[in-house]
């Protein structure tokens, strides 16, 4: 065959592999089983090959939406690289090994990024009913994990794409977690370097003393009201006013210590941000003045009922908030990690929580009215003493000898969120707690010697302590 039919042949083949890759679509990794109610399967990229061509690099409109992990909803930030919607973080990562990718010849872009609850909806429902995407399989809502940011879909059919990434994505934190899809990429390696991504640097003019700048503010710059007020500097936590209001505060040092605000009142205003250490004692200071012009409608200024500002506390906490009479929901979340929500007004939204890291905490109520819209945001700081977690077997003792049916059943204190039982190293299961115990009921199929464990986990899946008996398992 000539040489010139065998180029157009290979092109051909590529083209059809990029389209072949979108309409098969991604499958999530599996999920613990007590986490995923709902199937795993192909999730194809809803729009049209033809699409594939909107590769525009990094467009910096940042933006909030909600992230999903295993079910659990989270605020996140996403940007727009090659035309797809992005996590900030994992944006962030990804264009650093796509610079370093093209500079080693490889082209390499984003088939399908981070997806909405109503996508996700839209694929789930199409597999259902087998009314459209070619019912394809589809994780359930809020399972999927391009819901998480995490997840992308790359060019893989491309030449060179798929053995460059294989040598050097994890060098950027991006893993393939999929076996059959060598398209579907996670950045898992953790760090937030997606703050100042869409900034255009510090707030040269601005006063200050200490390490701490705002980045992303011109002095005497206009900007529209709805704002995100970030600093770059050493702090354990920052806290923020305008013309001597409170605004709000972070502890979420790799995200920048963001916080998003509204203004009553537009015009000139100075910000300042002060940064205190691990014991609330103030370190750094710095202030900018801005113009702030028409934009959002000015939110509420909501406040915690409970825990009080400043306070110290220990063990589990109740969070209550004041809401306006249009709130449905009130989203709870210490720094980037969150915390719950609950729905319930005439309780004015109480969540129960038991934080993991001891000192000072910023704890953030965000509420929402029924149709989603946020109508306020309220801020408390804390000095919280995190309990000992610990776990220990009831009813099984070390040197009996049990039938091959037992119950295990393991009491737990502090912040344990689930208790995962083993045999020897085999796991047998994972068990939520419910009033500080976990049950699981286990056939042993062999008798003999078994050295049973049983491991306290926290909310994120970390081990924080465990409990180990020897027994003896009879026919």
């Amino acid at each position: 065959m000539p040489l010139p039919t065998l180029l157009r042949l290979h092109v051909l083949l590529l083209s059809l592999g990029v389209a072949l890759a979108v309409l098969s679509g991604c499958a999530d990794p599996p999920v613990a089983a007590d986490a995923q109610a709902g199937a795993d399967g192909v999730e194809p990229d809803p729009r049209e090959p033809d699409d594939l061509a909107l590769k525009s690099g990094l467009s910096c409109h940042p933006r909030s939406a909600s992230g999903y992990t295993a079910g659990a909803r989270r605020a996140i930030t996403v940007v727009d690289v090659d035309g797809r919607p992005v996590e900030i973080n994992t944006a962030a990562r990804f264009l650093e090994m796509q610079a370093d990718a093209q500079a080693a010849g490889v082209s390499l872009y984003i088939v399908s990024g981070f997806r909405t609850m109503e996508e996700q909806q839209y694929l789930y429902g199409c597999y259902l009913s087998c009314n459209c995407n070619n019912c394809n399989l589809a994780a359930s809502p809020g399972y999927s994990n391009h819901q998480s940011g995490l997840a992308l879909d790359l060019n893989t059919s491309d030449w060179g794409v798929y053995d460059w990434l294989a040598r050097h994505g994890a060098d950027y934190g991006f893993h393939r977690t999929v076996p059959s899809e060598d398209w579907h990429w996670e950045y898992l390696d953790g760090g937030a370097p997606g703050a100042g991504l869409c900034e255009s640097g510090g707030a040269t003019g601005s006063t200050s003393h200490g390490d701490l700048a705002f980045v992303g503010l011109t002095p005497n710059g206009a900007y529209r009201n709805g704002l995100w007020l970030k600093v770059k500097g050493g702090a354990h936590h920052v806290r923020y006013f305008a013309d001597d209001v409170f605004l709000g505060a972070s502890e979420d040092r790799a995200g920048g210590f963001p916080v998003r605000v509204t203004v009553q009142y537009l015009g000139a205003k100075t910000f300042v941000a002060k940064g205190y250490d691990a014991e609330d004692t103030a370190v750094a200071e710095t202030r900018v003045t801005l113009q702030v012009v028409a934009g959002e409608t000015p939110k509420a200024r909501l406040k915690f009922i409970s825990p009080a500002d400043g306070g110290s506390f220990a063990g589990g906490m109740w969070l209550k908030v004041d809401a306006p009479a249009s709130a449905v929901r009130a989203v709870y979340s210490a720094g980037p990690y969150a915390l719950g929500e609950s729905g319930v007004a005439d309780d004015h939204f109480a969540q129960r929580v038991d934080l993991t890291t001891s000192g000072w905490r910023v704890l953030q109520a965000v509420v929402y009215d029924r149709d989603d819209t946020e109508l306020g945001r309220a801020y408390t700081v804390i000095d919280f003493d995190a309990p000992a977690a610990t776990v220990k077997f009831e009813n099984v003792t070390e040197g009996n000898a049990y039938g091959r049916e037992v119950v295990l059943r393991a009491a737990t204190t502090g912040p344990v969120a689930a208790v995962e039982f083993f045999a020897d190293r085999w796991s047998l299961g994972k068990v939520a707690t419910g009033n500080s115990h976990a049950v699981l009921r286990y056939t042993f199929q062999q008798g003999g010697r078994r050295v049973l464990r049983a491991v306290a986990l926290g909310t994120r899946g970390e081990s924080l302590g465990e409990d180990t008996v020897a027994v003896d398992i009879v026919p």
